[in-house]
């Protein structure tokens, strides 16, 4: 149930945000999990199991079902959409990895599912705002992922917005 429940979140809450994903890369070492929830949304996707320096065509959403590493920042102009691009990773040390892509994206938002925190960044799509719900609310076959828990996913308690304000942009 574990990893069905963390590929159901790390895949849903970019795909039901970007307002028209074509290009998904999902970086994984559990590429069945991730293929079984990617296909529910019929896109493009590209499985690999490490982040490319540099790819023939951009991705519009990249899903990276780890920690980012010190050429995360280096590589993801290389591959990533520029205008609307996603990326949603997992984050062992929100603080820090809220610094290292503060300056790449327009909004760079926790969130959490159990025991793990994600970091959702965007070039335009805020997660709650722009969430589609002709996708959220249509999906089937769901363990843990609904639109509800979506909007939730990213609402911390008092202290820990306080110590995330400056570097989270909502």
């Amino acid at each position: 149930m574990k990893n069905k429940i963390f590929s159901e979140m790390m895949t849903h809450i970019p795909l039901s945000t970007h307002i028209d994903p074509q290009n998904i890369l999902v970086i994984t070492d559990d590429i069945e999990s991730m293929k079984k929830e990617t296909n529910k949304h019929k896109l493009n996707v590209d499985f690999k199991t490490t982040l490319p320096k540099e790819s023939n065509e951009k991705y519009d959403v990249i899903i990276i079902c780890a920690n980012i590493d010190e050429n995360f920042t280096q590589n993801i102009d290389n591959i990533l959409e520029q205008t609307a691009g996603i990326v949603v990773f997992v984050a062992d040390d929100i603080e820090k990895d809220l610094k290292t892509i503060y300056d790449k994206f327009w909004i760079t938002m926790p969130y959490r599912f159990g025991h793990t925190h994600a970091i959702f960044a965007s070039k335009k799509s805020h997660p709650q705002a722009n969430i589609k719900l002709a996708v959220s609310d249509m999906l089937e076959g769901m363990d843990y992922y609904s639109t509800e828990i979506h909007n939730a996913s990213f609402v911390y308690g008092a202290s820990m917005t306080k110590k995330l304000t400056g570097l989270a942009k909502r």
